[in-house]
């Protein structure tokens, strides 16, 4: 049988045959919902402290221009952070930048419903480890 063989399996709830090479949009559809389990609440976790250390860090001209970037929700997202930084001139130290800077490539990837690239999430845990 094709259980007993080990070629199905749960996947997301579902019940799914073995993977089959030919079908790579059923796997990086698979891939992509359980990279987004583990990354996306990682991600507004070190989105929140960067925010946080951000705001408590910089000039008040620079708070100014990041509050202007944040949505209506509250929300200050890492491109809007990143954007302002540099529009400002403003240096952060380089921990802060680079996880800022490393999770813009995951974040979207993920909003956009593609797997993000195996070496942006190693540099994105490398920063999160780091801050």
């Amino acid at each position: 049988s094709n259980w007993a063989a080990g070629e199905i399996d749960l996947w997301s709830g579902e019940v799914r045959q073995r993977y089959d090479a030919r079908d790579q949009q059923m796997f990086a559809r698979c891939l992509w919902r359980a990279q987004a389990r583990v990354l996306l609440p990682r991600l507004e976790e070190a989105r929140h402290r960067a925010e946080t250390r951000l705001l408590k860090e910089v000039p008040p001209y620079v708070q100014d221009e990041l509050s202007k970037q944040t949505r209506s929700d509250g929300v200050l997202e890492f491109a809007s952070m990143r954007r302002t930084l540099r529009d400002q001139g403003y240096r952060v130290e380089s921990s802060l930048w680079q996880l800022i800077s490393s999770a813009i490539p995951v974040r979207n990837s993920l909003a956009h419903m593609v797997p993000p690239q195996p070496g942006d999430v190693e540099r994105l845990l490398q920063w999160m480890l780091m801050g």
